[in-house]
């Protein structure tokens, strides 16, 4: 049982969601391997509640001088399967949000097996950093980067206090 308070969120004004000004730096050559579509159960923001995602590959790009591999999940759409990398990385929960952030990526094929880049300009924050009434899976451990990635969403100027919302019956 989840407790809801359908005004929480309205109470809130998040008029004043800032980005990081667009630079194509952080547009970045990545190449995809697909894999099998795998159902995989997540830890999310809220205590006790776990939300499954499906993994359906990685994403490998260099920056830096180094090189790094995202995994990837696909959320289902009425056109097929969109990808998308969650991310944390060094701005996360210092000028980000602190649970992650996503970018939905672009097939660069008809077949779905192809993406050639990732734009950390299109950042956003997941659901769960303007109301406590959404559950966020974390990202995965590999998707945590160990540098800022200064594009994107920044984190909301009101912070939403994580109260427990989840009771087990």
């Amino acid at each position: 049982m989840r407790v809801r308070d359908p005004r929480e969120s309205a109470r809130k004004d998040f008029s004043g969601l800032a980005a990081y000004d667009y630079d194509p730096a952080w547009r970045i050559p990545a190449r995809f391997t697909p894999a099998v579509r795998e159902d995989v159960e997540q830890v999310t923001v809220e205590t006790g509640v776990r939300e499954t995602t499906a993994r359906i590959g990685t994403l490998s790009f260099e920056y830096g001088g180094r090189g790094y591999e995202l995994a990837l999940i696909g959320k289902d759409a009425s056109y097929g399967v969109q990808p998308v990398a969650h991310i944390r990385d060094l701005t996360s929960g210092k000028t980000t949000y602190g649970a992650g952030r996503v970018v939905e990526l672009q097939f660069a094929d008809e077949h779905g097996e192809q993406i050639d880049h990732i734009d950390f300009n299109y950042l956003t924050a997941l659901p769960c950093a303007f109301t406590n009434f959404v559950t966020c899976p974390l990202p995965p451990s590999q998707n945590h980067l160990d540098f800022e990635v200064q594009a994107g969403e920044k984190k909301p100027a009101v912070d939403i206090d994580r109260v427990l919302t989840f009771h087990s019956a």
